[in-house]
């Protein structure tokens, strides 16, 4: 399968361990900018990204955002400084911030604006040969006990996904959408988890999904076999599931 170009790349979520990964795995990479909240994790970001790339690695620009208005996520998407070739969204949050607002911010982040960017990028670059990669979680395939707030907001950012990728393909668009399933990478949400044996190292994880996106794949497991527990588990009923203590 031929490959795709994605010299270009914006990221929303610029501070995520994973899509700095993807960026390295990443060939030929000449302009990147990085979105996010907060400008001192995107400085430490970018100087990442640059120190992991080498002396001929790619311009990285910033750019803090905060919280954005739906307008606001138009407008900068209108004016960019050059048209992506892939634009991955990565932003989320792992568990519920302390308090009342803790469950509406976590949609925020995790849901509301991810899916803001991406129906912004697909309506203005649809007629565009690019890509967007999705980074959603094998924890949206079936609700669980654990983490089940995590997990409703990545099955509400899966389902969105597909949907749009499944209307852009039957309108013809050329702009593509790789959805992201990972299982449990070893980033900052889970470095303090004591059972190891499951976790995917994260450059191992960036170059599967840099593969599949430039192989223009429509869903990525992180690592593949998670594909497999998520078929499963959707096939268990519910009362049998309500009794494993996960």
């Amino acid at each position: 399968m031929e490959k795709r170009c994605c010299r270009d790349v914006l990221v929303v979520g610029g501070t995520s361990e994973m899509a700095l990964a993807v960026l390295q795995a990443l060939p030929d990479l000449r302009r990147v900018l990085l979105i996010g909240r907060d400008r001192l994790r995107l400085e430490a970001a970018r100087r990442n990204l640059a120190g992991g790339c080498g002396s001929a690695g790619p311009e990285i620009s910033i750019l803090e955002v905060g919280s954005p208005e739906p307008y606001r996520i138009r407008e900068i998407c209108g004016s960019l400084p050059w048209q992506p070739d892939l634009a991955v969204i990565a932003q989320g949050m792992l568990t519920v911030p302390p308090g009342d607002g803790g469950l509406p911010e976590m949609i925020r982040v995790n849901l509301t604006e991810p899916c803001l960017w991406i129906s912004v990028l697909a309506e203005i670059f649809r007629d565009r040969e690019m890509r967007l990669c999705v980074i959603s979680s094998v924890a949206g395939d079936r609700g669980r006990g654990s983490n089940y707030a995590y997990g409703m907001t990545k099955a509400g950012l899966s389902a969105f996904t597909e949907g749009l990728a499944s209307r852009l393909a039957r309108e013809g668009s050329p702009l593509g959408i790789t959805l992201v399933k990972p299982g449990l990478v070893d980033t900052v949400m889970i470095r303090q988890r004591r059972d190891r044996r499951l976790i995917c190292p994260c450059s191992r994880a960036g170059r599967i999904i840099a593969r599949g996106v430039l192989r223009g794949r429509g869903t990525v497991y992180v690592p593949w076999w998670w594909a497999v527990p998520g078929i499963l588990l959707r096939l268990v009923p519910r009362g049998i599931l309500s009794r494993i203590p996960w």
